[in-house]
Parts: C-alpha cells; sequence; structure tokens
C-alpha cells in the first residue's frame, strides 16, 4: 500500500506530534521512506502466532482428554515445539485481522509500524515487523499480552479494539 501525504494529514489531524508528521513528511517527499517488505512480515508473524496458540491449545486439549503427553516439559521454550509450516488458513486470518486493524486506525499496517518503531518513549524490546505483527495477533485474540507491554503507546493504534478468535 502506498504512503501518501493524505495519510499526513490524517495524522496531523488526530493530534499527532508535529515533529513526527514532518519527519515522515520528509521521508516521503525525499523518496527515502520504504516499509519493502513489512506487510509480508507482520502478516506471517501474525499467522504464525495464531497458528502457535492453536497448536499449543490443541495439544494440551489431547492431553486433557486422552492422557496424551505434550511434547515439551516442565521449563521449555514451547514455541520450539509447534511444527514450523504456519496452515493457510492461519495466513487468511492475518490478513484479515490486518485488514481489521487498517479499519479501525485509517492507516496502513505499514505505517502503523513504522510510528511504533519511531514511537517517543521507553522501547523495552528493539521494534521489529515480527514482534509487532506477533503482538497485535495476540492484543486481537485476547491473550493479555500486547505490544504495549515493551513498547510506548502511540495513536492511532491505542485507541483500536479488533478481536479476532483463530480455530485451526
Amino acid at each position: 500500500m502506498q504512503i501518501d501525504l493524505a495519510h499526513l494529514e490524517r495524522l496531523a489531524l488526530r493530534g499527532m506530534d508535529l515533529h513526527v508528521v514532518q519527519r515522515l513528511d520528509q521521508l516521503i517527499r525525499s523518496g527515502q521512506f520504504s516499509l519493502a517488505g513489512v506487510r509480508a512480515s507482520i502478516q506471517e508473524s501474525m499467522a504464525r502466532a495464531a497458528y502457535t496458540d492453536y497448536w499449543i491449545a490443541e495439544q494440551e486439549r489431547r492431553r486433557e482428554e486422552h492422557g496424551t503427553p505434550t511434547p515439551w516439559g516442565p521449563g521449555d521454550e514451547i514455541t520450539e515445539y509447534v511444527p514450523k509450516t504456519t496452515r493457510p488458513s492461519a495466513k487468511r486470518w492475518a490478513k484479515e485481522v490486518v485488514a481489521k486493524y487498517e479499519a479501525q486506525t485509517g492507516f496502513p499496517i505499514e505505517l502503523l509500524y513504522w510510528l511504533a518503531e519511531n514511537a517517543e518513549g521507553d522501547h523495552g524490546r528493539e521494534p521489529t515487523p515480527d514482534g509487532f505483527g506477533w503482538y497485535l495477533a495476540m492484543q486481537a485474540m485476547g491473550h493479555g499480552v500486547s505490544w504495549w507491554d515493551d513498547h510506548p503507546r502511540f495513536e492511532p493504534l491505542a485507541s483500536a479494539r479488533v478481536h479476532a478468535e483463530y480455530y485451526g
């Protein structure tokens, strides 16, 4: 999706810090603004988060209902046991969730990521498109963890309320 000056005007109208808007304006006008591959990284990470959540829940269900042991043990990093391939249904789910975030905020996901990466305040972790996608997916699924756990809040994303379940 193309980021253009109309997006900047909407950011300014929503009270975005003028310095941030001006910086983004300079990058766009100079042709230096590029987030190539960011959408794909965010969507893939969202799909991975949804599939991981589903797969772990399914393993727990099998353990509870059939006594089947889980492949992980106490203290293991459970995500290391999740199959490396992500189901196509999770990828479709991720595209739908991105569309919901874009519809609620009025901005492309790439621009939301740029704003997240450049938000003023303490970033407890290095912002990455993968991390952004993972935590937006977790927020949407209602897990109680979010991007805000390690990063500063910013508008327009702070007011977005996206809910989406993934059932495999």
